[in-house]
């Protein structure tokens, strides 16, 4: 499975499987990451149902953890604003898998 590590804005992200305008926002959860085992799970699943999925870390998280910039709703809201505005540039057909605090 193809796994492109990049960066949205300073949000470091992941882009799993082939070019497709069928996109999964994937979003980890409490004391997790962009490439837990869940979300490499459900990437491995929906790649082979001909989708792509961005993955990210959430404030404190993953390649995040010691940054000053508090894991807080505000915070998440609008990172997550963030990263549908780069989906919406990437896929016509955005959908959302979500673990624990993500959803």
């Amino acid at each position: 499975m193809i796994k492109n590590n990049l960066t949205i804005e300073g949000i470091p992200a992941i882009l799993w499987g082939e070019p497709s305008d069928k996109l999964f926002i994937a979003v980890h959860g409490n004391m997790s990451s962009k490439d837990d085992d869940a979300i490499v799970i459900f990437s491995e699943e929906a790649t082979d149902k001909g989708y792509q999925v961005l993955s990210f870390d959430l404030p404190e998280h993953g390649e995040r953890k010691g940054e000053d910039y508090a894991c807080k709703v505000q915070n998440c809201v609008s990172e997550l604003t963030v990263i549908m505005g780069y989906a919406q540039a990437i896929s016509s057909d955005i959908s959302l898998f979500a673990c624990s605090m993500g959803s």
